[in-house]
């Protein structure tokens, strides 16, 4: 059951807040990306988050999903997506299919964070200018290489991980309705709800970053261990945006009401979809919606 309290109150999150650190908010950026790729390998109980939006991709898009490339808005600091492209490049290489390429954006890019990424995988690549998700850029430059006249043009499929619930009601249709524009599928991906499993899955982020801290290798730094233990900040801020983001994230049926604000000629032939996929039982879950623009008949 959903939580009365919703995406239009005016609710912040400390590391969003522009009197916040820097340092700190690179660390919290770390404490995300850990939250992404961990999982429980001893105790069996499930994948990780990142494994488990590979999967749902996987699942959702099949046969045609080598026929995309995946657009990450609102990148950060690459955040999730390296991992998911190892996962789901990992899964397509088992399969004898060909790999799927990936392209960093954001309104404030990071281009030195995010050519470290292209180093370590030619599947990705990045647009260096600023991007607005609610008014992005033609095929030509988000595609780049993959838009080259004379090879099979790729799809654009617009990720956004763990970042929808940031904007408001205004915000989120210029995002929608620029993507049933200029996109051909649309992915909202988000790791926290409105639910009772998922206010859970926030209050355990707290012990398992304490517990876990001295034996993960990039934690181990004194600024890290220092904001951990001595003066707590990053549990406390992991945990007190992770109730913020719970409770500004909509529903699938809060999404379809934006959509609907949309004139129905520009959403004629899209689907939607949506759904649940566990990675941490019994609270852990990934939260989806999806929109796949079909093929005029």
């Amino acid at each position: 059951m959903d939580y009365v309290i919703g995406p239009r109150l005016h609710l912040f999150e400390i590391d969003d807040q522009p009197w916040f650190p820097r340092y700190l908010r690179g660390k919290i950026q770390e404490c995300l990306t850990f939250c992404w790729s961990f999982s429980f390998p001893y105790l069996r109980s499930g994948p990780s988050a990142s494994s488990s939006l590979a999967r749902v991709l996987r699942k959702e898009l099949g046969s045609s999903l080598p026929s995309y490339t995946f657009i990450d808005f609102c990148a950060g600091a690459g955040g999730p997506t390296p991992i998911v492209e190892r996962h789901l490049n990992g899964q397509l290489a088992k399969e004898g299919l060909e790999p799927v390429n990936f392209v960093l954006t954001d309104l404030y890019p990071n281009p030195e964070a995010w050519n470290r990424i292209q180093e370590q995988s030619p599947a990705f690549r990045y647009v260096a200018q600023p991007v607005d998700a609610g008014k992005a850029p033609g095929k030509e430059i988000l595609l780049g290489d993959d838009n080259v006249t004379g090879k099979k043009e790729k799809k654009v499929f617009r990720m956004f991980n763990l970042a929808f619930h940031h904007f408001d009601d205004d915000g989120a249709k210029r995002i929608l309705r620029d993507a049933v524009q200029g996109s051909d599928a649309i992915g909202i991906f988000e790791i926290q709800s409105r639910t009772l499993s998922g206010f859970l899955q926030v209050a355990a982020i707290g012990p398992i970053l304490t517990f876990l801290t001295p034996s993960h290798g990039p934690f181990l730094n004194f600024g890290h261990l220092f904001f951990t233990y001595i003066i707590p900040i990053l549990p406390f801020v992991m945990v007190f945006d992770g109730y913020m983001s719970a409770l500004r994230t909509r529903t699938p049926q809060e999404i379809l009401e934006l959509l609907d604000t949309i004139p129905e000629r520009d959403r004629a032939g899209w689907e939607w979809k949506w759904g649940r996929q566990s990675f941490a039982k019994p609270v852990g879950e990934i939260n989806y919606f999806m929109g796949i623009k079909n093929p005029p008949e």
